[in-house]
């Protein structure tokens, strides 16, 4: 277990803001790029909220994953069937590749997507993690949408068709700040 912590703890410690990871891919204009990141904390404490969700059983996606860290964290950590994460940024996947490279190359768990999230079949999902604050809603909306039923939907903005319940804790960190969390299991 000491091992595995000190592998999530050098994941997370690698800087984000590193020039070769500053987004320069071209954004759809509906989409904004703007970056921050869920901390080791922020995710552990999101788990640990939906402990019930989180299983051998689990397809778990990250969306607009950036440079991947909460994906390895949760493929390696939580021993879910599945993590991937899906990001438009070129430079960003560029973290997440090596991340994958050096951290989890034998973790066949652990998977990242380049490219945009509605491009992607997300039918198996059981969990969806999205930091969605710069969002549209209607973004968020067509997402719900095509999502399957049962899925956990965590999110830091509440969408407004849906009924997402609002969850605040201190556990919920993000390198911007704590932030209340929303979710939703679809119907």
């Amino acid at each position: 277990m000491e091992e595995l912590d000190k592998i999530i703890s050098d994941i997370y410690g690698i800087w984000a803001y590193k020039d070769s990871y500053i987004n320069k891919t071209p954004f759809k204009p509906e989409y904004r790029d703007v970056y921050g990141e869920i901390t080791k904390v922020g995710g552990d404490g999101i788990v640990n909220h939906f402990k019930e969700h989180f299983n051998e059983d689990t397809i778990f996606y990250d969306l607009g994953c950036g440079t991947g860290k909460l994906v390895a964290h949760i493929g390696l950590q939580y021993n879910v069937k599945k993590s991937c994460g899906i990001e438009l940024s070129k430079e960003r996947m560029t973290c997440a590749k090596l991340i994958k490279e050096k951290y989890c190359k034998d973790k066949s768990n652990i998977s990242y997507i380049e490219g945009d999230m509605f491009e992607n079949d997300l039918s198996d999902a059981t969990v969806i993690y999205i930091d969605n604050l710069v969002m549209s809603i209607p973004i968020i909306n067509k997402l719900v949408n095509i999502l399957p039923k049962g899925c956990l939907i965590i999110c830091r903005r509440k969408p407004t068709v849906f009924e997402f319940k609002g969850v605040d804790d201190d556990k919920f960190v993000t390198t911007y700040h704590n932030t209340k969390i929303f979710y939703l299991i679809k119907e």
